[in-house]
């Protein structure tokens, strides 16, 4: 196994927020009633509670979970916990992040033939990566035919 085995993205950061965005969403599937307080969430995956809350936000903004009473320490799955796949995890990672070219910065504004190619590529990977990880569940852990065929 080389050191790339053991990270799903190219990026460390992006491959960081991935496992503790599925660390919490974990704890909201384990968790019957599906209610979780920031406190009892950094408890149980030894992430701070700000680094909690900021992943709960996000994870709103994806759909996945809510803010009970307006508050932020408790979060809300609203989903069924049985649906959510690492789909759900990836998106919420992403959510909310500044795409590339920014109409509010106007170097970015001039698009060329390069960016509408990379913009293009990107699109068909991001669909390719949900695909793949639309099949995982967090509910469900599947045993695939790979880990079989390494022994």
């Amino acid at each position: 196994m080389t050191v790339s085995d053991n990270f799903l993205f190219a990026d460390f950061q992006i491959d960081q927020k991935f496992r503790i965005t599925a660390e919490i969403l974990e704890q909201f599937v384990a968790n019957r009633s599906q209610v979780m307080s920031v406190a009892y969430l950094a408890d149980h995956t030894g992430h701070s509670p700000r680094e909690i809350t900021q992943i709960c936000k996000k994870l709103q903004l994806a759909g996945l979970v809510k803010s009970t009473k307006n508050s932020s320490k408790v979060w809300m799955l609203v989903c069924d916990p049985n649906t959510i796949t690492l789909e759900d995890v990836y998106r919420g990672v992403i959510a909310n992040s500044r795409p590339l070219h920014d109409s509010a910065n106007p170097q970015l504004g001039h698009s060329s033939g390069v960016d509408l190619l990379i913009m293009q590529a990107t699109m068909e990977v991001n669909q390719s990566i949900f695909k793949h990880l639309r099949q995982f569940s967090l509910g469900r852990p599947r045993h695939s035919h790979f880990s079989n065929s390494r022994r």
